[in-house]
């Protein structure tokens, strides 16, 4: 696999905090996003040869006498060079796009062009664009997965230029992976616009999932043993992701999993045993992104001791 230097996104987002009420949407309007590109520099060698030759010639005729004149010319040149061409090919090209939609998939933030009084500034910065390799070798099996790893920085100012808000996020795609056993083999991978296409999202995703919840924080709307209900939907709290919710005050969090999900809200189960007890209306859960290690944290079922 070729991997070509990968150059650095900048991107901008202006917020404009609500002047009403609570309940009305912040509207947000995009500025610059510069997309990240795949760059490759090329050596051309070029040459060049030409010759040039002319003949003149005239004669001259009387009844007494007779002349003639000759000239010859010859000329060769020869050139030789080389050249450095640098092919860039744009990797994220929709990315202000997918920011965009992100955004407006919240149901909290109305994207908008116009800015006004009391704005926000949301900066972005996408960097560390690479590969991580891992593989698990043992006597009866093979385990190895290859990955793309990208990581962006934000911060939320405003208009003086005062940071009030910011973070660094790092997302993990599987590329490609590979299991084999004494019963079998497994091969999956990835491969070209795909890959781009789908970190694109999942970033875009992440950003405005994290400026979301902190203008709007994700909340439990309503709650019983079994269940919780938070003011989010689909867009945003898709069916299997995890969600940490605060019990006993918040002195404890109870991992969850969504189950079910709508436009505007979602439901969560305990993840394992143990039940919602304690879990008090208008507390403030925190979303786990799938490849945060939080997601994948080991659970244990809750029993009775004898």
């Amino acid at each position: 696999m070729i991997r070509a230097p990968l150059a650095l996104l900048v991107g901008a987002v202006v917020l404009v905090a609500p002047a009403g009420a609570q309940d009305r949407p912040v509207s947000i309007a995009l500025g610059k996003f510069v997309s990240e590109k795949t760059c490759t520099t090329y050596e051309l060698m070029w040459g060049r040869e030409t010759l040039v030759a002319a003949s003149d010639r005239a004669a001259v005729a009387t009844r007494n006498a007779a002349a003639y004149v000759g000239r010859d010319r010859l000329a060769f040149t020869r050139a030789w060079g080389t050249e450095l061409v640098k092919d860039c090919v744009s990797d994220f090209p929709a990315l202000r796009a997918s920011m965009r939609d992100a955004l407006a998939a919240s149901g909290k933030l109305q994207v908008t062009q116009a800015l006004g009084p009391g704005a926000l500034v949301l900066t972005g910065r996408l960097s560390n664009v690479g590969y991580a390799d891992s593989q698990l070798t043992r006597a009866d099996m093979s385990d190895s997965r290859n990955s793309i790893v990208a990581s962006v920085q934000f911060a939320l100012e405003d208009r003086s230029g005062r940071s009030v808000f910011g973070n660094v996020l790092t997302k993990r795609m599987i590329l490609s992976s590979g299991l084999d056993t004494a019963n079998g083999s497994f091969q999956s991978n990835e491969t070209g616009r795909t890959t781009y296409t789908q970190l694109q999202r999942e970033m875009a995703l992440a950003v405005a999932r994290a400026v979301s919840f902190h203008l709007a924080p994700l909340t439990v709307v309503d709650a019983t043993d079994r269940r919780v209900k938070l003011n989010y939907g689909a867009a945003y709290l898709p069916l299997g992701a995890t969600v940490l919710v605060p019990a006993e005050r918040g002195m404890r969090m109870i991992k969850s999993v969504i189950v079910s999900a709508d436009n505007d809200t979602a439901m969560a189960e305990v993840d394992g045993g143990g039940s919602f007890a304690g879990v008090v209306v208008g507390s403030k859960a925190r979303f786990v992104e799938a490849d945060d290690p939080a997601a994948n944290a080991p659970r244990w079922d809750r029993v009775e001791l004898p």
